[in-house]
C-alpha cells in the first residue's frame, strides 16, 4: 500500500527540487557570462555563433527562473490552503463483497445456457 506524503517528505521534496533549480539557474548564468566575453574577444562568425549560444543559454535561464517561481508560488499556495485535518486512511474493503452488494441481477447481460444448467465450455 502507498503511504501518503508526510509534511517532512513534500518539504524534502521541495527543498531539493529548490536547490537543485537554483544551482541550474547559477550554471546557465555562469555560461552566459562566459559565452559573453568569449564573444566579446572573437571575430567574425565565431562571434556570432557565441552570441547565439548566449542567447540560447539566456532563454534557458529565464525558463527555468519562470519554473522556478511557478514552483516556489505553488508550495507556498498550498501551505495556505492546506486542510487543516491529517489524511485519515479509508480502511479495508473487500471489493467482492462490495460489488455482490452493489449487483442487481436485472441490470446484468444475459448469460447463455445459465438457466438451463448448459454452460458452454
Amino acid at each position: 500500500m502507498v503511504t501518503p506524503p508526510t509534511r517532512y517528505s513534500q518539504a524534502a521534496s521541495f527543498a531539493i527540487l529548490v536547490i537543485s533549480l537554483v544551482v541550474l539557474v547559477t550554471m546557465l548564468a555562469g555560461l552566459m557570462i562566459w559565452l559573453l566575453r568569449s564573444a566579446a574577444a572573437a571575430e567574425g562568425d565565431r562571434q556570432r555563433e557565441l552570441v547565439r549560444f548566449a542567447s540560447l543559454a539566456f532563454a534557458a535561464t529565464l525558463l527555468s527562473v519562470l519554473i522556478l517561481i511557478g514552483v516556489v508560488a505553488r508550495y507556498v499556495a498550498r501551505r495556505f490552503s492546506a486542510d487543516s485535518e491529517p489524511f485519515k486512511p479509508m480502511g479495508y474493503v473487500d471489493a467482492w463483497t462490495e460489488s455482490g452488494r452493489r449487483l442487481k441481477p436485472e441490470d446484468a447481460p444475459p448469460v447463455e445456457g445459465f438457466e438451463d444448467g448448459e454452460s458452454e465450455k
